[in-house]
């Protein structure tokens, strides 16, 4: 019995995973006065607690501590302890930690949020294997995503009444989205180069158009 409850907090922690690496560039919901960060926020936060949780009730189940080191560890922690610090001696604390309005990001609970979710994700990850298909996943859909963005440049815009603008993208604003194609595409592009599959190396090469 521990030992299918130890197997099946894998798969919680590696599908939270995979739901984060297809949400975060393609979430949004016109539920709220902020379509885009708010929602994205409170979903990442929603997912770290699951993974934080199925992480803890497997170490318990194990009886040891165990997580992946990574050579981000230390320098993450250094960035976390000093957000901390220069939010509770800002000159608004409460905007600080948690923001304004749908504005999420970039703050002290926003910061922390990413760090648990890095430590349980790193964790959960278990072989090469599910670690490609996290990266995949991840190009498939921020390439969905600049899709979106380039049909909305052209006229071609989702059966949404307040998608119905050339400047609309998942992301919310083209700043971002570029950012995060500038981080997706390195990874299409070395796939192209190193893949002995020739199926992977032609979407890598549509993938990176795209991008």
């Amino acid at each position: 019995m521990k030992e299918k409850i130890i197997k099946l907090t894998h798969t919680i922690s590696f599908l939270t995973v995979i739901i984060a690496a297809i949400s975060m560039p393609l979430f949004f919901l016109p539920l709220t006065s902020e379509f885009f960060e708010f929602n994205k926020f409170s979903l990442l936060l929603t997912i770290t607690i699951i993974s934080t949780i199925s992480w803890s009730t497997r170490m318990v189940l194990q009886k040891r501590f165990s997580y992946t080191k990574t050579p981000l560890d230390v320098p993450l922690l250094i960035l976390a302890g000093a957000v901390l610090i220069a939010s509770f001696s800002s000159i608004d604390q409460y905007i600080s930690i948690f923001g304004s309005g749908g504005n999420k990001w970039l703050t002290l609970s926003s910061f922390l949020t990413l760090v648990a979710f890095y430590f349980t994700s790193i964790s959960s990850l278990r072989s090469k294997k599910e670690t490609g298909i996290v990266l995949f996943v991840l190009a498939a859909s921020s390439t969905l995503a600049a899709a979106i963005s380039i049909f909305a440049y052209f006229g071609v815009f989702a059966p949404f009444d307040f998608a119905k603008f050339r400047s609309f993208n998942s992301l919310g604003s083209p700043n971002k989205l570029a950012i995060l194609e500038s981080i997706v595409l390195p990874l299409t592009l070395s796939w192209i180069l190193f893949t002995s599959s020739r199926r992977t190396r032609t979407l890598s090469v549509i993938s990176s158009a795209i991008l």
